[in-house]
């Protein structure tokens, strides 16, 4: 008896994380092929886009490599879409599915669980706190629901709580090693979905004056970090440039970055930044127009969820101000800044950034997790709500029988409205 207790008592922490993660598991890959049984029209455009670089190395537009694949009005980002051709020429051997096309979020919602348990685990040192993030990340709706759509937004996430994960092994070992693979992530973060153009450069620039307030960081370490991420990103910043001044298309690293997508920078204005944060906060809190990461009644993360976001944003703000008061450094101001930095983009935003960029803005941070000593605080920064996605359109599974049919011209036709 006296052996059985001390087995529970020993195992107990890692028993239950292996419970809740076999529950996530269930409740992403549960029938993945046909719930839900629509297939949204981005969705659509990327598994094509992805099919046609792995036999073609084109994207559906016949751009060589895009560094940038061309989709509706704009593009989409190379992550999901790089990740998914490479899925199709080796799991697919070519082919593609509806599940092979999920398979990135899957995988990228599984890899959140383990990643926020950690950060959980590291900022506030308490096992209870820790599998109560586990809970969270397992039953939300919105985890649920982002492994079920493959839309490449949804990578962000994922990326960028890698990132925070090394940034705070950093500020608590101060090893080079985890500023620079912080840094690193950082970088990938970028390659994930658009808006992080704005969010990351954001942040490290709060985060970076913080911790220098703070001395927890030198300068010289700051520019080390910065120039990580720049280096990694360093494709990303061509394309912006690309954007911003017209630039011819450019050859770099076997890819084309032409400005394909530039019509969106049109989207950034400051006109109507008090509207616009009202609206994603009320779309945060309950769920909005489109259902791709929210459940109606159920909402992001539960209606009794609402209440403990509200006070957990207000303890946070004060225990920031606190630190900068005392002048001391405290790990859940990093998530504080995170959705701060995040906020300030749906503010700038008119129609498409307007409708994604607060999902992000408060989505890309739920890391910040459950405060050991203030359940409200974890609550706060567990707010996720991303991808608002352009038009209401939804394709049938019809289009990938297409797909796995090599039928380009009626694909070409359903996609593009062209005639076959």
């Amino acid at each position: 008896m006296k052996d059985l207790k001390s087995l529970v008592k020993k195992y107990w922490y890692s028993a239950a994380i292996l419970l809740l993660f076999l529950i996530a598991v269930f409740l992403r890959v549960y029938r993945l092929e046909s719930l839900p049984d629509v297939l949204h029209i981005d969705e659509a455009g990327l598994g094509y886009n992805a099919w046609c670089l792995a036999h073609y190395g084109t994207d559906r537009y016949l751009n060589v490599r895009p560094f940038y694949p061309q989709n509706f009005y704009g593009g989409q980002s190379p992550l999901y879409t790089y990740l998914l051709a490479l899925l199709i020429r080796t799991v697919g051997q070519g082919n593609l599915s509806l599940t092979l096309l999920k398979i990135p979020a899957v995988l990228a919602s599984l890899l959140l669980f383990f990643v926020g348990t950690k950060s959980i685990r590291l900022v506030f040192d308490d096992q209870k706190w820790s599998i109560a993030a586990a809970f969270l990340l397992a039953v939300c709706p919105y985890y649920i629901m982002s492994a079920r759509f493959a839309l490449d937004c949804n990578l962000m996430l994922c990326c960028s709580a890698v990132a925070l994960l090394f940034f705070i092994r950093f500020t608590q070992t101060k090893t080079l090693r985890n500023l620079i693979l912080s840094g690193v992530f950082f970088g990938i973060t970028m390659y994930s979905y658009a808006l992080s153009y704005f969010l990351i450069p954001i942040f490290l620039i709060c985060i970076s004056l913080y911790l220098l307030y703070t001395k927890e960081i030198s300068f010289r370490r700051v520019l080390l970090w910065a120039a990580c991420v720049c280096i990694i990103a360093l494709p990303v910043i061509l394309f912006v440039c690309s954007l911003l001044f017209h630039w011819e298309t450019i050859h770099f690293l076997g890819l084309t970055i032409s400005p394909i997508a530039s019509e969106r920078m049109s989207d950034v204005g400051v006109t109507s930044f008090w509207e616009n944060i009202k609206d994603i906060i009320k779309i945060t809190l309950t769920c909005g127009s489109y259902r791709l990461d929210a459940v109606p009644k159920f909402y992001t993360l539960y209606p009794l969820s609402i209440p403990f976001i509200v006070l957990g944003f207000i303890g946070a703000v004060y225990s920031f101000l606190v630190s900068l008061y005392k002048r001391t450094f405290q790990a859940d101001s990093i998530y504080l800044l995170f959705f701060l930095s995040g906020l300030i983009i749906p503010g700038t935003g008119k129609g498409y950034i307007h409708g994604n960029a607060g999902a992000y803005g408060t989505g890309a941070q739920e890391e910040g997790g459950i405060t050991g000593h203030n359940f409200c605080i974890g609550i706060s920064a567990y707010i996720t709500h991303l991808s608002l996605i352009l038009g209401d359109i939804t394709v049938s599974d019809h289009l990938i029988q297409l797909h796995t049919c090599n039928d380009t011209c009626k694909i070409t036709a359903i996609i593009d409205g062209s005639k076959c």
